[in-house]
């Protein structure tokens, strides 16, 4: 294949119209040298059309192909570059980008210029159109927080106070019926996101007129970009759960390899790090209910455990009521932890009579039981650490 501008610039038509561009301003730059090779760079700015991406804005292209050769024939190249970036913008703002890098050697066989750029706009139209969670979010991190309207309203007034000057919001809504319900999700470099903060009916439509009320106010303080869409709650459940269930699997083979390693008694050792390995596969089979209630049964264990260590003598059907007061009285562990163990049952105590979840959506429950495994897995780590160091030789009560 030869290099040629030509099939460049039929690259960024191919932009143009693929994005369906208007009032367009083009910058270019073509350098051709021989024995080092071809380097043409395009930025390509212009209006979006308000059907095309919630009521229109800017979109900024950047088109980059580079090559490398050795020979004065600038066509007969080694190594070729072919670099895309899209960049949606509204109010100045970045709102979602898309890009894609390919290099090829002379064996790969490599499309044409215009023929790249053509698939890559292909490739952006139909994530635009078919995946909205992953084209709207981009590749930036998802964390899911509490779905508390009082919690958004703290976080909002809070990157005023800390001197934010722009500010990315997401309105989702999630139709089912005739029922409405609203999630919202701030941009922080991360997103973090408010799954289900309230609904259209009763109490909960008071808080999303707050919430709403609150970000046109904050607009008149810092450039405020807004918009609103809709979205499956399915889908959005699937999307964040997905990245959750990442990020405990990471945390479960790491602390699980922990437990194998600890300077503990082999009997210990052995006891503790099977029971976790049973609650690891309840959380990779999604059956949190059942991994929270062993977590708790864990914790009183090895809590029970601890005591015996420290000579305090505890009843054989001793519960938490009886064993956790016991090590936050004695300072065994740090009396800050006693709030911790307070959360961790809140929950867990409600998985133990799952009943008294059935008020909550799926999305709700999952989030609150995986967040009580976090705080569970946290103390039951502290746990150990001070069960180890007892067993030490060494240590000194």
């Amino acid at each position: 294949m030869d290099i040629y501008y030509g099939s460049f610039e039929e690259g960024i038509k191919r932009f143009v119209f693929g994005l369906n561009l208007d009032r367009v301003e083009i910058e270019k730059d073509k350098r051709e040298t021989p024995k080092t090779g071809v380097d043409y760079f395009a930025r390509i700015k212009a209006k979006i059309k308000s059907d095309f991406f919630f009521g229109g804005g800017t979109v900024e292209v950047d088109f980059h192909v580079q090559s490398e050769t050795e020979s004065k024939n600038i066509k007969n190249w080694d190594s070729l570059l072919y670099n895309g970036s899209i960049y949606l913008l509204k109010n100045g703002i970045v709102v979602t980008s898309f890009h894609k890098v390919d290099r090829f050697y002379q064996s790969d066989k490599p499309p044409e210029i215009w023929e790249w750029a053509g698939n890559l706009v292909e490739a952006f139209n139909d994530k635009r159109i078919k995946d909205r969670i992953g084209f709207m979010f981009g590749d930036s991190s998802v964390i899911a927080l509490p779905p508390d309207a009082n919690y958004v309203q703290v976080i909002l007034r809070g990157l005023v106070a800390s001197g934010e000057e722009e500010l990315l919001i997401f309105k989702i809504r999630h139709v089912n019926g005739g029922f409405e319900s609203f999630s919202y999700a701030i941009n922080l470099g991360d997103w973090f996101v408010f799954p289900v903060v309230g609904t259209s009916v009763s109490g909960s439509a008071i808080d999303i007129k707050k919430i709403d009320s609150l970000i046109e106010e904050l607009n008149s303080n810092l450039t405020v970009c807004l918009i609103e869409f809709d979205v499956d709650l399915k889908e959005l459940e699937d999307k964040f759960l997905k990245e959750l269930y990442g990020i405990r699997r990471d945390f479960y083979d790491d602390l699980n390899h922990k437990i194998k390693n600890r300077n503990l008694p082999d009997d210990i050792r052995q006891e503790y790090a099977l029971e976790f390995l049973e609650i690891q596969k309840d959380f990779d089979d999604k059956k949190f209910l059942h991994a929270l209630r062993n977590l708790r049964s864990l914790l009183e264990e090895s809590g029970k455990y601890l005591c015996e260590l420290n000579g305090i003598k505890v009843p054989e059907n001793a519960t938490k009521k009886i064993i956790l007061p016991l090590i936050i009285k004695n300072e065994i562990l740090e009396p800050r932890l006693d709030s911790w163990f307070d959360a961790f049952y809140a929950i867990a105590n409600k998985a133990a009579h799952s009943v008294s979840l059935q008020d909550l959506n799926v999305f709700e429950q999952q989030y609150f039981l995986q967040q009580a495994i976090i705080i569970g897995e946290l103390l039951y780590f502290e746990i150990l650490s001070k069960i180890e160091k007892i067993s030490d030789p060494t240590y000194l009560k």
